[in-house]
C-alpha cells in the first residue's frame, strides 16, 4: 500500500511541476547534451513561432542566428560541468525571421544519479515588439527592460531551484520506500 502512495504522491509531484512549466509566461526548453529540444511549453510557443510537434527533436540552433551560433558549445561546456548560466543577454530568431533580444538562465537537468543529461532553458524577451507604435510621452528605456527582463529571469531561476529540490525529495523518497535499508 505504502509503494502506491508513494507512487502517487511522486505522479503528482510530476504533475504538478508540468504545470508550472506549461503556465509559465517565459519560455522553457528542454534539450539534451547534443542540442536538441525534447521540451517545449506555450510560452516557447507564442515566443518564437513553432508548435511543439516543429521543434522537438530539432537542433536548438534552429533559433540562433548565424552570428550567435558559437554560443551554443559554450552553453552545452559550462552545463555539462553543472553550471548554472544566469541572466546571459543574447538573440534568437523567431520563426518570421525576427530578432529577439532574450535574457536567458540555463540550468542542467539532473537524473536520479545526480548525471547532467541535458539543460532547460527559460528565455525571457528582453525587448518588446509590437507592430502598434509605443504612445508618445511614455517610453520605457532600455535599461529599464533590462531590469524587468533580470527580475523575471531572477524569479524564474527561483522556481528552477525549487523544481529540482522538489524532484530530488521526491527521488530520495522514493529510494527509501524501495530500500527499507537505506538510512532515513
Amino acid at each position: 500500500m505504502r509503494d502506491i502512495s508513494e507512487r502517487k504522491r511522486e505522479r503528482d509531484v510530476a504533475v504538478r511541476l508540468a504545470a508550472i512549466v506549461e503556465s509559465s509566461n517565459d519560455a522553457i526548453i528542454g534539450k539534451d547534451l547534443q542540442g536538441r529540444i525534447t521540451s517545449w511549453n506555450r510560452a516557447a510557443a507564442q515566443t518564437f513561432g513553432y508548435s511543439a510537434e516543429q521543434v522537438i527533436g530539432q537542433d536548438i540552433t534552429l533559433l540562433f542566428p548565424p552570428d550567435r551560433l558559437h554560443e551554443e558549445q559554450q552553453i552545452l561546456e559550462r552545463v555539462r560541468g553543472g553550471e548554472q548560466i544566469k541572466h546571459f543577454e543574447t538573440q534568437r530568431r523567431a520563426a518570421d525571421g525576427r530578432l529577439l533580444e532574450m535574457s536567458l538562465t540555463i540550468s542542467p537537468i539532473l537524473d536520479a544519479s545526480g548525471c547532467t543529461v541535458g539543460a532547460s532553458t527559460s528565455a525571457h524577451c528582453s525587448r518588446r515588439f509590437s507592430t502598434i507604435a509605443p504612445r508618445s510621452g511614455s517610453p520605457v528605456s532600455a535599461a529599464e527592460k533590462r531590469s524587468e527582463g533580470r527580475a523575471s529571469g531572477a524569479a524564474l531561476g527561483g522556481v528552477s531551484t525549487r523544481i529540482t529540490s522538489l524532484m530530488r525529495e521526491s527521488r530520495s523518497s522514493s529510494l527509501r520506500t524501495r530500500h527499507p535499508l537505506a538510512a532515513p
